[in-house]
Parts: C-alpha cells; structure tokens; sequence
C-alpha cells in the first residue's frame, strides 16, 4: 500500500512498447505499490514525456537494461531523481541502482526517499530564491520617495519575488482602507470600511489571517468572482497587503505568510520613514517660516550622523550681530561657533526633545564682548539625520520666546 504524498508523480520506464501499462509485471507491481500516480512509458516515448511534463515528474524508475535510454532520461531533468532497478548500471548520473534480487518493496522505499529529499532541497532552493528576491526588492522599498512607490513596488514583489497572480494593497484613510496597488481587476480596487472584510478584521486583530476558502467566510466582500484562498497580512496599523487565489481552496501555508508578513515588514518601514521625513519637513518649515523675520540672532544647524554638526543657515540678525557672521554658513559646528559651550550644546542636545539653554560670552559687531543666551530648538529627527536652532537673546533683539516653544 503507498504511503507517500498523494500528488507524487512517478515515472516508470520499460524496455518494451507494444503494451506499456502492462508489459511487465514488474511495473504493474509498482504502479499499484508507488505512492500517488505512477506512469509507465516505454524507452522510445519516456525521454519524450520528460520533455513535456518533466516538471510535474517526481522520479523515474527505470526497468530497462540497456544504459543508453536510461542516461538520455538522466539528461532531460538533473534534478528529478533517477532510480534503476536492475544490475551492473554504473553512472553519476543515477540516483540509486536497486538489484534485481532485492524486493519491490525496496524500489517503493527508496522512490519515497528520493522524492522527499528532492523535494526539500526542491523547498530549500525556492526558499533562497525568494528570500534573495526579496532582498533586492527591500532595498527598492525601503529607497521609495512617496507613497505610490513604496505600495507599486510592494505589489511589483508579490508578482515576481513570491510568484502569487493576484495582490492587493490598501492604506486606513480617515474612517475607510483604500486600495493603493493591485493586481486583481481595477473595478474590484474600492475602497470599504475600516471595520469591513477581511482586511477589516485583519487591522482590528493586529495579526494576519490565512482563509481556506473566502466563499464560506462570513467576512468576505468580493465572493463574486469566485476567489477562493486569501492570505491577508497587517503592515501595522497603516493598512494591508493581501493576496488570493482564484481556483485552489487552502493555497497558502506557513511560509507564504512568513513571506508576506516580510514583505509587508519591508513596506512598513518605508512608509514609517516617509510619514517621519513628512513631519520633519512639515516642523522645519514651520520654523523656517520664522526663521528670517525673527528679530533675535538665529542660526540653523543640521547633523547628518553622529560626529558632524554644521551650520547650514543664519538670518538676518544673526549677521548685523556678530563679525563674519557669514561666514559661518556651511562650517562645521566647531568652526562656525566660538564657544566651547555653544559647541556642547549642539552636539549634546540636537537629538534632544526639548528647548535647552546656555549663557555664553560672544563679541558682537561692536568689538566688545557681550554675555548672550542661547537656547538650542531641538526640530524632530530622523534616523541619524537631525537639526535644530540656536536662538540668540542678543544687545539689539531679545528673545522672540515664542519660537523656542
């Protein structure tokens, strides 16, 4: 009795092809014995066989003495497994050479054998593919400058990195999850409610969801065409990334959604870091609203990593109110500002959350040297990127204290 998989396919060639299903008993025996469905050709149409349906195949059980049709079989397909049962056949080709003398028996272990390890090493390799696609298409993700990239790129991924047909990416907007990227008919993308279908339930539960078959799930808003499996996965509490299938119940498995949810990981990130690019832009341009008009000296300053601080901007007053004020723009921090404790506060505080101040002792235009506040306005920052305002309460403006906060 088999007991291997139900959908292994094995291929058992003859050395006769006036009756192949029943020229040997030998392969009746093992058509009835072989896990799943066996197939039996002769030595004239095996190699042909191969060649069109070599990839569904998942070993070949050759009867045959003569070497020569055998080895053209081996050639067709390295990768499917090549098992003889029968004596003296030497070749690296081969998989395993079973002895006439031992049992049939021991031709079906060994098929079993072969198809599991094939097939491991089968899930392996796809598994390096995937994950190295995936790779590739992180960095694409992760680099997107709006929104529209970031979702086209991740359903481009869906296609060609985990090889599902059909994906769907939809984003929470006010009180509704709005499709930004699909591969399913455009007349299915439309928008529902926050708290609708599946993808609803997905956000609510914060986990992803693997449905067998959509037409029996209660939840289910596009039953019409006839989708059957569905694979819905959170990006955080941003929105989506779903795929379906259209003809096979319980497609899915583990290790799609271990992908999906990697994928969906990669996504998120990029959209977190645009939302936090947004803000930053959105405070920066708020202060720099403020930034010329302010009657007290002002300069921005702006890090890119850690170590290197520089002036990028002055306004007006900062210039009437110190000599070569000018020429600070562009310096670095330690040669644009005079100060030790100027220096420290910057290189102390930037990344910080709130308004700090310092007296200092700078001389202004009028050569004379004259004891200043200064408060470093911390503006929100991004990974290693920050920046800030040196606010000075200098002798022609004081402190506009509005600006600090």
């Amino acid at each position: 009795m088999a007991t291997g998989p139900s959908d292994t396919r094995v291929l058992v060639v003859t050395n006769e092809c006036d009756d192949p299903h029943g020229a040997s008993d030998i392969a009746s025996v093992l058509a009835d014995r072989l896990p799943g469905q066996t197939v039996v050709k002769c030595e004239a149409t095996a190699a042909e066989y191969l060649a069109e349906l070599g990839p569904t195949v998942d070993c070949v059980v050759s009867l045959s003495s003569d070497i020569s049709p055998i080895l053209e079989v081996a050639e067709m397909d390295a990768a499917i497994p090549l098992v003889v049962y029968g004596d003296d056949i030497v070749s690296t080709d081969v998989d395993a050479v079973i002895p006439r003398t031992a049992s049939v028996d021991d031709v079906v272990a060994r098929v079993e054998t072969e198809v599991s390890e094939s097939r491991e090493t089968n899930r392996l390799e796809e598994v390096n593919a995937k994950l190295t696609a995936l790779s590739r298409y992180a960095k694409e993700i992760t680099g997107c400058e709006t929104v529209q990239d970031v979702c086209s790129r991740t359903i481009d991924a869906t296609v060609d990195a985990l090889d599902f047909d059909y994906s769907i990416l939809a984003l929470v907007d006010g009180d509704q999850i709005v499709p930004y990227g699909a591969t399913i008919p455009p007349e299915e993308q439309r928008p529902i409610g926050i708290s609708d279908g599946i993808a609803g339930r997905t956000l609510e539960m914060g986990e992803s969801q693997v449905v067998d078959d959509m037409q029996s799930d209660p939840d289910a808003t596009f039953k019409h065409r006839g989708y059957r499996a569905v694979m819905s996965v959170p990006i955080s509490d941003r929105g989506v990334l779903q795929v379906v299938s259209e003809e096979e119940a319980g497609a899915y498995d583990d290790r799609d959604v271990e992908f999906l949810e990697t994928l969906a990981g990669y996504t998120n990130e990029a959209l977190a870091r645009l939302e936090r690019e947004t803000a930053l832009r959105t405070e920066r341009d708020r202060f720099h609203a403020l930034f010329d008009g302010l009657s007290a000296p002002t300069a921005y300053v702006e890090s890119d990593a850690p170590g290197d601080y520089r002036v990028r901007e002055i306004n007006a007053a900062y210039e009437r109110t110190f000599p070569n004020g000018s020429d600070a723009v562009g310096a670095s921090v330690s040669e644009a500002l005079p100060t030790e404790r100027e220096r420290r506060l910057v290189e102390d505080q930037l990344r910080g959350e709130t308004p700090v101040r310092e007296s200092v002792e700078r001389t202004v235009r009028t050569g004379e040297a004259e004891t200043l506040s200064v408060t470093l306005v911390p503006v929100q920052h991004v990974g290693p990127s920050a920046s800030g305002f040196l606010v000075y309460r200098g002798p022609e403006a004081p402190l506009d204290e509005s600006a600090t906060g």
